[in-house]
C-alpha cells in the first residue's frame, strides 16, 4: 500500500498488515484526460472554489494516512466521505458510481468514495467482518463488480 502524491513527488510505502476494502468496477471505462480538462475549466473559472476542494482534499489525505497508519477505519470511513462529496463537487462523479456508493453505504459500509479520476471506472469503500459481505452483495446489486483484492503484496522490484 503506497501514499501516492499527485505528479510522483512522492511515493512512499505505508506499514499496515491489513485494510477492509472493497472495490467496485462500474463497467464504465473513464476518460481520464477529458475529466482532468474539465476540471481545469472549472479551476479558470472559478479558483477559489477548486483551490478550496484542493486544500480540504490535501488535509482529507494526511488524515488518511494517520487513520491507516492506526487502524482507525471508522475514521478512514469518514474521510471517504468527506472526499467523495468534494469530488462531486469538482463534478468528476458518475451516476452508476454513485449508485454503487450509496449502496456500499446502505449495506453499512464505513465510508465509500470513487477512486481514480472518476467519470467511470471504480469505486471503494471501508468494511469490516461480516459488513464486508453485505457491501460487496449491495454493490453487485446495482451492477457493480466486485474486484477482489490482497494487500502488502511485495509488489513490482527493481533487480
Amino acid at each position: 500500500t503506497l501514499l501516492f502524491r499527485s505528479g510522483g513527488e512522492v511515493i512512499e510505502p505505508l506499514s499496515l498488515e491489513a485494510l477492509p476494502l472493497v472495490v467496485g468496477y462500474s463497467g464504465i471505462k473513464a476518460d481520464t484526460v477529458t475529466l482532468i480538462d474539465a476540471v481545469q475549466r472549472k479551476a479558470q473559472q472559478d479558483p477559489v472554489f477548486v483551490n478550496a476542494i484542493y486544500e480540504k482534499m490535501g488535509k482529507i489525505v494526511s488524515n488518511a494516512r494517520l487513520a491507516i497508519e492506526a487502524g482507525e477505519w471508522d475514521t478512514l470511513g469518514m474521510l471517504f466521505n468527506d472526499n467523495s462529496e468534494l469530488l462531486s463537487a469538482l463534478g468528476v462523479s458518475h451516476p452508476t458510481l454513485d449508485a454503487m456508493i450509496a449502496a456500499a453505504l446502505d449495506a453499512g459500509a464505513l465510508g465509500a468514495k470513487l477512486s481514480g479520476a472518476g467519470g467511470g471506472d471504480c469505486m471503494i469503500a471501508i468494511a469490516e467482518g461480516d459488513t464486508k459481505k453485505r457491501v460487496e452483495e449491495s454493490i453487485a446489486r446495482v451492477g457493480g463488480q466486485v474486484i477482489p483484492v490482497t494487500f502488502s503484496a511485495p509488489g513490482a522490484t527493481v533487480h
